[in-house]
Parts: C-alpha cells; sequence; structure tokens
C-alpha cells in the first residue's frame, strides 16, 4: 500500500506542477500579446469649400471603392456646369472627371 500511496502522490504533485506551468505559460502569453493596431489613414484628396457652384469641387462627396485601388463618386453642385459631377478617385490622389452634369436630361 504504500507504494500505491507514493504514486498516487507523485501523480498529484505532477498534475499541479503541469497545471502551474500551463497556468504561468497562458498569463505570460497573455501579456506578451501586442495590442491591436490602431489604423492610419491617408488624406488622398481634399474637397474645395464650394462657391458659386461652377468649377468648384461641389457638396456632399459620395465615394465607394472602385475595385482597382481607386474610388468613384459624385458631388452635389460642382463641375463643369455647377450642377454636379461624376469622379474617380486613383489611389495616388488624382482625380478624373468622368461626367459633369449639364442640368439637362443627363
Amino acid at each position: 500500500m504504500s507504494m500505491i500511496r507514493r504514486i498516487l502522490m507523485l501523480a498529484s504533485w505532477l498534475a499541479g506542477v503541469v497545471a502551474l506551468v500551463s497556468g504561468s505559460l497562458t498569463a505570460a502569453y497573455a501579456q506578451a500579446a501586442a495590442p491591436l493596431a490602431r489604423p492610419t489613414f491617408n488624406v488622398l484628396y481634399a474637397f474645395d469649400d464650394p462657391g458659386s457652384g461652377v468649377g468648384d469641387d461641389g457638396d456632399s462627396p459620395s465615394i465607394i471603392p472602385s475595385g482597382d485601388g481607386g474610388y468613384v463618386g459624385t458631388l452635389v453642385n460642382g463641375g463643369a456646369f455647377g450642377y454636379g459631377m461624376v469622379y474617380k478617385l486613383a489611389a495616388d490622389g488624382s482625380v478624373t472627371t468622368l461626367h459633369d452634369f449639364t442640368g439637362c436630361a443627363d
């Protein structure tokens, strides 16, 4: 019986050591884990403040990804005729006018 008791005590001690090491490793990993990085943002294009509408960037820019790293969007007012426009904003910040609204049936 003495031998069985020693084996059980040793097994119990070993289980405690394994639990202690496991818990220590878990705590160490949790402390070593880096906090989540905050995203950084870059201004691609700053729209001008609208004035008279003609030649200005316009009001209320909308923007959606175009799938090629750039964006497409619309502006109310602004553009060549002051009735808004559809534009493409490239990833390098360059803007291309796709369509200037004329105020007619376009």
